[in-house]
């Protein structure tokens, strides 16, 4: 049974988020709203450090301790933001990275990449595979894990699987919540949780599908998946095929799904 809390933030999104999406996808708008996080978005935790980064024409937010080397010197992680592959920013997502760096105990590397209409695919997976080697370059001796939500959950599956065709080792593990990974838009669950999905339209999933000019078909990644999500997501249902087809090939793979929680909820 969800909190009261779950459900007052459920009843106020649906008065917001939901009813704005009910009239399709405005690019400009949206942008417009997530533009300029909040102050509270933006805040940094004491002892820890907040920085841009760029490197090779790459554009990263750096996180890590301020006070302390890192505990752990072998691992780093590159996050990939949300968004639909249309919006979004590191700095927007800069909260859920610092608790990424926190609990992993691991400098984050939150890529700032390359926005659809402006930038088609495969800019966006350019840039993911362009970090990850990077990454790779820069720390030799270092595990990986690469990151994401919602369309970032999408970009993180599918740069694992790319780098495997570069010839780059196969990150340690690849955390995704409530990933995109059907841009086609095909599966039932984005009729079928149209109406108990807080946050999503079944209309505002498809137009976004079209936006970015993506990929049509998701790709499965040979990998070790952690994918956390919500039972009553439109994506919901493509979320799950991803993870069932991934395991046919992945070393080990954890999902959990629930109902009663909002989209994107373990992030």
């Amino acid at each position: 049974m969800a909190s009261w809390q779950a459900f007052a933030i459920r009843t106020i999104l649906r008065f917001t988020m939901k009813r704005a999406g009910r009239s399709g996808i405005d690019i400009d708008k949206t942008r417009a709203s997530f533009g300029t996080p909040r102050p509270q978005v933006l805040k940094i935790w004491p002892g820890w450090s907040v920085g841009p980064r760029v490197v090779e024409g790459l554009t990263f937010e750096a996180y890590d301790r301020a006070d302390l080397p890192s505990l752990r010197d072998d691992l780093v992680v590159l996050y990939l933001h949300g968004g639909g592959y249309f919006f979004g920013s590191p700095q927007m997502h800069r909260q859920l990275a610092l608790n990424m760096a926190k609990h992993c105990d691991a400098p984050v590397f939150s890529l700032d990449y390359r926005l659809a209409p402006m930038h088609r695919f495969p800019a966006a997976l350019d840039d993911a595979i362009a970090a990850y080697q990077w990454l790779v370059k820069t720390y030799p001796q270092r595990h990986f894990i690469i990151a994401g939500d919602s369309a970032g959950g999408g970009l993180a599956i599918n740069t694992a699987l790319e780098a495997r065709s570069h010839g780059l080792p196969r990150p340690a593990a690849v955390i995704t919540f409530s990933p995109w990974t059907d841009m086609a838009v095909t599966g039932e669950s984005v009729d079928s949780n149209n109406r108990s999905c807080a946050m999503l339209t079944a209309k505002g999933v498809r137009e976004a599908g079209t936006a970015p000019r993506a990929r049509r078909a998701a790709r499965l990644a040979d990998l070790r998946a952690h994918r956390a999500g919500g039972a009553r997501e439109p994506t919901a249902g493509a979320s799950v095929r991803g993870a069932d087809g991934a395991a046919r090939a992945i070393t080990s793979r954890v999902m959990s799904q629930k109902p009663y929680i909002l989209y994107c909820w373990a992030a």
